[in-house]
């Protein structure tokens, strides 16, 4: 980076954090439906998307680091679509067609 930040996994983690610490907020106010917190079923539904964002964010801020900015656009592309087909795969989760329509538009760069 250009202040010379050695580990973009500490920024991931902290963004982990601190996206957990929103929702715990939300979750208290009422403004997400309640959830359980740390049951064996909720860790075991919740891990596979929670991989998948954690890689996603590593990536993309190791890319930040590691690589010009043209292929670095292109990395952020490719993974909305990884993402997307992950979430298919590992979730057995279907898209309506409009949301496939709007991936594929930030895919070719609309």
């Amino acid at each position: 980076t250009g202040y010379g930040f050695p580990s973009f996994f500490f920024i991931a983690a902290l963004q982990c954090v601190v996206s957990i610490c929103v929702l715990l907020v939300q979750r208290r106010t009422g403004k997400v439906k309640p959830f359980p917190l740390l049951s064996p079923t909720a860790i075991r539904d919740v891990f596979p998307v929670s991989f998948i964002f954690l890689c996603n964010t590593v990536s993309g801020l190791g890319a930040t680091k590691r690589l010009n900015m043209p292929m670095f656009i292109l990395l952020r592309r490719f993974s909305i679509i990884m993402t997307m087909g992950l979430e298919a795969y590992v979730l057995k989760k279907r898209f309506p067609k409009p949301v496939q329509l709007a991936v594929l538009l930030m895919v070719l760069g609309a």
